[in-house]
């Protein structure tokens, strides 16, 4: 039971992974307003401290050797020293970066949630252009891993592409398009 459990998570998971990339951006625009998601209370808890940008009150949802992965940058911090590195300069570079929960599934001590960040780039982030008040608004997913209460391993997926096209580092598909004379 508990297999069958964890093939219809990962069922949804592939299929929020896999989706076009043409159809991406016409999906992200077409998104209908963000309705509110259940959630069990550690997640709950993690929503609430990342979108107050609270460095410590997120370290203290995570078990002590917990895995902060970001996929699309290559990021892997494991353990509160490692997870507060990246956040705190996320939390600098923009100050208002807010998670809207769109959808989640949970199932046992897994759970994946679809949602929507938004913020504005204020402050220069390593790897990223320089930040000059650029508003951004992407989707995303993230998977958790749950232990004993906390969060043992937190995996996020999200559109690079339209976050880089946002801060102007990457053009905008139109414009990549368009031929130069």
């Amino acid at each position: 039971m508990l297999r069958g459990h964890l093939l219809s998570l990962w069922f949804v998971l592939a299929l929020v992974l896999t989706a076009g990339a043409p159809l991406a951006t016409a999906a992200q625009e077409a998104s209908p307003a963000a309705a509110p998601a259940a959630l069990p209370p550690l997640l709950e808890e993690w929503l609430a401290a990342f979108n107050a940008g609270d460095p410590d009150r997120l370290l203290a949802l995570f078990t002590d050797d917990g895995l902060w992965e970001e996929v699309a940058i290559g990021l892997a911090a494991r353990g509160p020293d490692e997870i507060r590195a990246h956040l705190e300069p996320l939390f600098t570079a923009a100050p208002d970066i807010h998670y809207t929960v769109t959808s989640s599934v949970v199932s046992g001590d897994r759970a994946v949630v679809e949602w929507v960040v938004s913020g504005t780039y204020r402050a220069d982030f390593p790897g990223l252009p320089p930040a000059a008040g650029q508003p951004f608004s992407f989707r995303g997913a993230s998977v958790f891993k749950m232990e004993d209460g906390k969060i043992q391993r937190y995996t996020e997926y999200w559109d690079a592409y339209a976050f880089l096209v946002q801060l102007g580092a990457l053009p905008a598909p139109e414009a990549a398009a368009t031929p130069t004379g």
